[in-house]
């Protein structure tokens, strides 16, 4: 049989504490082991290596939020241990301390735990703010995106413990290590709409072409995740798409955060067709794909469209296929690309390029019959794409 070895955190605290007092049956404990809180904080207090420290912070976590003194020893332990590395290991668990507020039901230790959950923030926020090394920094401004953001249920006390964060983490974006604003324009981003506030300082952090290539394109994203449409943010993303300066990776980040702004972006439209044209492949996807989340606006960037339908990457092709669908009014412009389209070698531009014209409804009359012979193609694909594309050519949807 194969023996299961044991997490190495387990391994480090179960030998340190050995000799130490039994445990009552009701004490906080990590769950399916022996190992108690209480033990966890002698051990916090009194283990010489840091590496022992550092497992007895992660084990903490494991007790749950209602462990109180369990809070107490971590948040001590992020202000206070003289290593590093435990501070870090505190700040990770104070981050799955609030995660795991968000898994209690019953309302009574619900409120407790989302309690000690802000309590917990609020010990993150002073880290990012003072602690003096950039690996702890950059813990608790990751950890300040992690809490509570797989929660479904946006609850008030959630959102003004986000809105809280915001400042701080804004503030983090100016921090002199690369490791810290990423993580700080990472976390803004994973809070969505409630990090508006932190807009111009994004907008910054996107800016600053010094700064690290994974500052500026979670600066991107942020901007794109919290809906900011407004004056600076949209020119800057687009300006950095067509800049030659700009790394590929930042482009691919400024088309995506554009397209989740969507009709907003449509200002972003012909600098987008622009960087169809960009030598890097996932620019050019990511570049389609912007369009087609922008909608009829997208119609800026026709000529580029035009030519992105011959491009060499099938993604590229099947995306500017449906974005040209969704001209109507271009479709004379657009039909002869569309039907031609039906002909490409790769199924999946096919289909895209039938779908299209079903895009265009009536206004694709004139492709009824390629799209007829198309519904006794070979390929059961192809012939049911072009059946539900008659019909909505033929008013039938």
């Amino acid at each position: 049989m194969l023996r299961r070895t044991l997490p190495l955190p387990f391994v480090l605290v179960a030998c340190s504490l050995v000799g130490l007092s039994s445990r009552a049956d009701d004490e906080p404990r990590v769950p399916g082991s022996n190992i108690t809180g209480a033990r966890l904080l002698t051990l916090l207090k009194t283990g010489m290596k840091p590496e022992q420290r550092a497992a007895a912070v992660s084990l903490l976590a494991q007790v749950g939020p209602e462990f109180r003194a369990g809070l107490t020893g971590l948040t001590a332990a992020l202000k206070e241990d003289a290593s590093p590395k435990v501070r870090e290991a505190a700040a990770q668990a104070l981050a799955k301390l609030g995660q795991k507020a968000h898994e209690i039901k019953e309302k009574e230790k619900r409120d407790r735990a989302v309690e000690t959950r802000d309590l917990a923030l609020e010990a993150l926020r002073q880290a990012l703010k003072s602690d003096g090394e950039a690996q702890v920094r950059e813990a608790a401004a990751t950890a300040l995106g992690h809490v509570g953001t797989s929660d479904a249920v946006a609850e008030a006390t959630l959102i003004a413990a986000f809105k809280t964060s915001v400042p701080f983490l804004a503030d983090a974006l100016k921090d002199k290590q690369p490791g810290p604003r990423a993580a700080a324009a990472e976390a803004l981003g994973r809070m969505g709409s409630h990090a508006r506030e932190a807009a111009p300082a994004l907008v910054e952090a996107f800016r600053d072409k010094k700064a690290d290539r994974f500052v500026r394109g979670f600066a991107a994203l942020a901007l794109g995740r919290a809906g900011v449409a407004a004056d600076a943010s949209v020119p800057a993303l687009a300006e950095a798409l067509t800049d030659a300066d700009t790394p590929p990776e930042v482009r691919r980040s400024a088309a995506d955060a554009l397209g989740m702004l969507k009709a907003d972006a449509a200002g972003a439209a012909a600098p987008l067709g622009q960087a169809l044209k960009d030598k890097n492949v996932t620019v050019r996807r990511s570049a389609s794909a912007a369009l087609g989340q922008i909608g009829p606006d997208a119609r800026a960037a026709l000529a580029a469209l035009k030519e992105a339908v011959k491009d060499e990457d099938k993604f590229v092709r099947a995306q500017a296929l449906h974005v040209l669908g969704g001209l109507t009014q271009d479709a004379a412009e657009v039909l002869p690309l569309l039907v031609a389209a039906m002909k490409d070698p790769l199924l999946e531009v096919r289909l895209a390029a039938i779908e299209a014209l079903g895009q265009l409804g009536p206004e694709a009359k004139a492709a009824l019959p390629a799209l007829t012979a198309a519904t006794r193609d070979a390929q059961s694909a192809v012939r049911d794409a072009a059946g539900e594309a008659v019909k909505k050519v033929q008013g039938n949807p």
